[in-house]
């Protein structure tokens, strides 16, 4: 092979490792530049810049997250997949709404048949309160009775009260959770209604729905 042609060879040999060289350029904690073709340890917390053989800036690397900086970004993570999370349930309860009721009537009549099924709940507990009460009521007498006696209260009496008052206890706890249970669902279904005709609002008038709920 003639020497020009060799040295030819050669050059076509290199061209690829030279043009894929690459450079490591940042600057150190004195603000002194360093260069080199591999990472250096003295920017191991500093910003990099990657260069190819050509000069050309490839990529930027930046220095490690501290500790504070790590947390910061967890937060935001976390901040942003809630709010993701958010408009997606957003999304499914503006579907199902819409998939479930045609007007407010429905609405209204779906909202009455779940008020009337507590408030039957309600009637049930009301009337076991009372005779309840009245079981209480003759306890209390009992114990009463034999209480200035010198054997003092029987405790057969007693067990009785107490059991009794611990009864009553638990139904007007069952008559409290009715009562907010109640409230919870008028809330639910006022709700339903507004976020409807804010739907059917932008479906007429071709606004985006994605209102505040």
């Amino acid at each position: 092979m003639m020497p020009s042609l060799r040295i030819l060879f050669l050059a076509s040999l290199l061209a690829p490792s030279i043009v894929q060289a690459q450079i490591y350029i940042c600057k150190d904690a004195a603000g002194r530049t360093l260069t080199s073709d591999r990472p250096m340890p003295e920017c191991a917390n500093r910003s990099i810049r990657e260069l190819d053989g050509t000069g050309i800036t490839r990529r930027e690397i930046a220095p490690p997250l501290s500790a504070e900086q790590k947390r910061e970004r967890q937060l935001q993570e976390e901040k942003q997949r809630a709010i993701a999370a958010e408009i997606e349930e957003r999304r499914l309860y503006d579907r199902a709404l819409m998939t479930r009721y045609r007007n407010n009537s429905d609405i209204a009549i779906a909202r009455q048949r779940a008020i009337s099924l507590l408030e039957d709940q309600m009637r049930i507990d009301t009337s076991a309160l009372e005779r309840e009460m009245k079981v209480m009521k003759t306890a209390e007498a009992a114990v009463a009775a034999t209480a200035d006696r010198k054997g003092g209260v029987s405790p057969v009496d007693q067990k009785r009260l107490e059991e009794a008052a611990r009864v009553v206890e638990l139904r007007l706890s069952s008559i409290e959770s009715r009562t907010a249970e109640i409230e919870r669902t008028n809330q639910r279904f006022d709700h339903a209604v507004k976020r409807f005709n804010e739907i059917k609002s932008a479906l007429e008038t071709g606004r985006s729905a994605d209102l505040p709920r």
